[in-house]
């Protein structure tokens, strides 16, 4: 078993007229095996490719997953503003859609699997994802 310590920070002194903002939350995660460390991939074009794979359907347990749209096209050089889905890995439901520079960290639930759509042009992703215990 290791820990994984996530911390979102959120700040803005202009979001508000009236107040700044100054979030900020860290959790201590027990993570086991299966696990990856930070990789890159290029997105599959169409849903019905089967690339754009991050985990696949049936895995045990519920899962950690960070993602970063690293704002490159595939060949990791050119710039891409192609706007990348993160779908369940049978592509029946999309649970959110990362732009050039955004990046998500979210837990999956056992079974559904992750994979990462780009509409018209592979993008180029960084992730990285953690059992959770």
């Amino acid at each position: 078993m290791a820990t994984l310590t996530p911390t979102l920070t959120l700040t803005s002194t202009d979001a508000f007229a009236h107040q700044n903002i100054s979030i900020s939350v860290t959790d201590n995660l027990a993570v086991e095996a299966p696990f990856t460390d930070v990789s890159r991939f290029d997105t599959g074009d169409n849903i019905g490719n089967g690339a754009g794979i991050i985990i696949p359907n049936g895995h045990a347990k519920d899962t950690y997953v960070y993602v970063r749209h690293t704002g490159l096209d595939q060949d990791g050089v050119n710039g891409s503003t192609n706007l990348v889905a993160l779908w369940d890995a049978a592509a029946s439901n999309c649970h959110m859609r990362l732009g050039a520079g955004e990046f998500a960290f979210f837990c999956i639930f056992a079974g559904d699997g992750l994979k990462a759509i780009s509409a018209s042009q592979d993008v180029l992703l960084e992730f990285a994802f953690f059992t959770k215990t």
